[in-house]
């Protein structure tokens, strides 16, 4: 029994850390899969510490008398127990954050094609951008010659602020 409570264990640990680092990979879209950035993406710190209040609250309850267990078997029991919820939990989140993410992707795609179509039609293209630095200094005549090309083929800029929003930028990207 203690064999497959040993394996059970080790089984839903490997479980519970790859759903919490893939489901920080899913939540922000990044399927580059490099474990080393994922793991500092992840601040698996938290996690680990969660996995120890459990071995120390099961560790705890272990100490109960339950049935005919030893103490070992209790352990290990109620630890892949709480570890299963735990387990049940970040994957449920991460499958909630997941959803939101793409809603407001999908949200934002949506007005960035209105407001391109919209540009379209009135003639006039509007590049945004994020930003925030100053434009680089030209001679006049540069300037003149950029300036006539926004004129000719209506163009303008604006800048959307310095904060880039990563909805944003994949919205943008559709279109």
């Amino acid at each position: 029994m203690r064999n497959k409570l040993i394996f059970a264990n080790i089984f839903v640990l490997l479980l519970l850390f790859t759903t919490y680092i893939y489901g920080i990979c899913v939540i922000n879209d990044s399927f580059d899969f490099n474990f080393i950035e994922l793991v500092k993406i992840s601040q698996i710190q938290y996690l680990l510490f969660a996995v120890a209040f459990i071995a120390l609250v099961s560790w705890m309850i272990s100490t109960l008398q339950i049935k005919n267990l030893n103490a070992a078997n209790k352990f290990l029991l109620v630890f892949v127990i709480i570890n299963s919820l735990l387990f049940s939990y970040v994957a449920f989140e991460s499958v909630r954050a997941f959803m939101i993410n793409r809603k407001a992707v999908a949200q934002a795609e949506k007005e960035c094609m209105i407001r391109a179509e919209k540009d379209i039609k009135n003639d006039h293209i509007t590049y945004r951008y994020a930003g925030g630095l100053a434009v680089p200094l030209y001679n006049e005549k540069t300037i003149r010659s950029i300036d006539s090309i926004r004129e000719k083929y209506g163009i303008s800029y604006q800048e959307t602020g310095c904060t880039v929003d990563p909805i944003s930028v994949k919205a943008e990207k559709k279109i």
